[in-house]
């Protein structure tokens, strides 16, 4: 049986606001079991960022990193989804990942550092 595409569970971090826009640092991690990577990338739920109008002007995304630290793949937020990249020395350009049957993400984490309105 294939598995879901992956769902992200959010945990905000800080928040503040500067002026008129507003910061804030959210964790999002994968916990489902069979949660697997679609090509494409994962969809984020704009309102679970913390901004009161849901507006994104810049978000950046740290390395998304498994339970123990020790494995991570390169992620950026493109047009409202976490797209993963393939790293390694052996990968010349860090294409993006595809579609993965068996290799699940639960227990990945990632920070987003989120401006906006």
């Amino acid at each position: 049986m294939a598995a879901s595409a992956a769902k992200l569970t959010y945990k905000k971090l800080f928040r503040t606001s500067i002026g008129g826009r507003f910061l804030t640092l959210i964790q999002v991690s994968i916990e489902g079991e069979a949660e697997e990577y679609k090509k494409g990338g994962i969809a984020i739920n704009k309102e679970e960022l913390g901004l009161p109008d849901s507006i994104i002007d810049a978000c950046l995304c740290l390395n998304f990193l498994d339970e123990k630290n020790e494995k991570a793949y390169n992620a950026e937020v493109i047009e409202e989804k976490l797209v993963l990249f393939a790293t390694g020395a052996e990968k010349g350009f860090s294409p993006e990942l595809t579609e993965a049957e068996g290799k699940t993400l639960k227990g990945y984490t990632c920070t987003l550092l989120v401006i906006g309105r």
